[in-house]
């Protein structure tokens, strides 16, 4: 099931095990610098994993945290595409579908909710949400707070 919440997608706000899933591209650049941020060990091993030859779009490294909570590097962006107007890496939704698969196989081993911020082309995304992770797994999306007045 999705839910939708408010907050960072980085510090979870429900108990049980977790995975927080983030994207990156196949140049090594991330969405998000809350995670190398939070974690430096991810920072490591990410930067490890682009030297051997199973970094490639539609790829997805997993770092366990703690033994409950998993952080999961998702390559669905291609470096040579052209930024959005946002700074962000266009995504590949084909090769998001295959990063999500391997997230619900991983959630489902450990019993875990998925946790990810909410992603540009939403309504694409969000349908690959629910076709395949929703349906057995607990996902929630985080939409980043209104700036404060």
């Amino acid at each position: 099931m999705l839910h939708y919440l408010v907050g960072d997608p980085t510090q979870p706000q429900v108990q049980g095990n977790q995975i927080v899933a983030h994207i990156g591209d196949d140049g090594g650049r991330w969405q998000s610098c809350s995670v190398p941020r939070n974690w430096p060990l991810v920072r490591k091993a990410w930067r490890a994993w682009q030297e051997e030859p199973g970094f490639a779009l539609g790829e997805t490294q997993f770092v366990p945290i703690t033994p409950d909570f998993c952080i999961a590097s998702m390559v669905a962006g291609h470096a040579g595409d052209r930024p959005c107007p946002d700074g962000r890496f266009p995504l590949r939704l084909p090769a998001l579908r295959k990063c999500l698969r391997a997230v619900a196989e991983e959630a489902f081993r450990m019993q875990a909710s998925v946790h990810l911020a909410r992603l540009p082309e939403w309504p694409a995304i969000e349908a690959i949400l629910l076709e395949e992770l929703a349906p057995r797994l607990e996902v929630y999306v985080y939409d980043e707070p209104p700036p404060e007045a």
